[in-house]
């Protein structure tokens, strides 16, 4: 899919680089009915899935968004053509929705290859997390923090909590309710908590 898109997009540079040179007339009033449609099906669609509040919509919404902005620049240039035959906005405003394309595109797939390696996310703050958990009462201290995304919005988390060796299992079950409820505010959608005492050798894992 991403060859798909940098072909067809550097075909259409190519293209419209050669009409800079020599602009050709184009039907303005073909564009008009284009850019309408395309307006009209992608806010459509855009307001379905602002009734959706879960991540993954939210980034098809903005992209959509996008696509939108394209529409409406198609829409400026062909009304623009309606009244002048300023032909080389054309092959100009192909040039900026395909360099669009590409740069999206580009970073749909740096983010793709940071997730297959395992990158630590960008998007978690360490400090951040470490800082909230270490207010929890009866935790020492946090550690051997490694994470993970799931994708560009939902993320995984294992660390190891030190607590004091006399505390009692229920009470580490509230601890690690607790580290789940701030984990969660951060999106990370699962996680793995060790507690291991400080002055024991027990460890006990979720």
């Amino acid at each position: 899919m991403v060859l798909f898109y940098w072909g067809g997009s550097f075909y259409v540079i190519t293209e419209a680089v050669s009409r800079l040179m020599a602009p050709e007339p184009v039907k303005a009033d073909g564009m008009l009915l284009l850019a309408i449609a395309g307006i009209a099906f992608n806010s459509i669609a855009a307001y379905r899935l602002s009734k959706d509040e879960g991540m993954n919509s939210k980034m098809v919404m903005y992209h959509l968004f996008e696509d939108i902005l394209g529409w409406v620049a198609v829409l400026v240039v062909s009304i623009i053509l309606l009244f002048k035959p300023l032909y080389i906005l054309d092959p100009i405003l192909s040039l900026m929705i395909s360099m669009l394309i590409i740069k999206g595109v580009y970073k749909n797939l740096k983010k793709i290859i940071l997730i297959l390696m395992q990158q630590f996310p960008e998007n978690l703050d360490l400090a951040v997390i470490k800082k909230e958990i270490s207010h929890l009462e009866g935790v020492q201290g946090s550690h051997a923090i490694k994470g993970w995304s799931i994708d560009d919005q939902n993320f995984y988390l294992r660390l190891h909590v030190s607590v004091s060796g006399e505390m009692k299992v229920f009470e580490t079950d509230k601890i690690k309710q607790k580290i789940k409820h701030i984990l969660k505010h951060h999106h990370v959608k699962y996680s793995t908590i060790e507690f291991e005492a400080l002055d024991s050798a027990a460890c006990l894992e979720s």
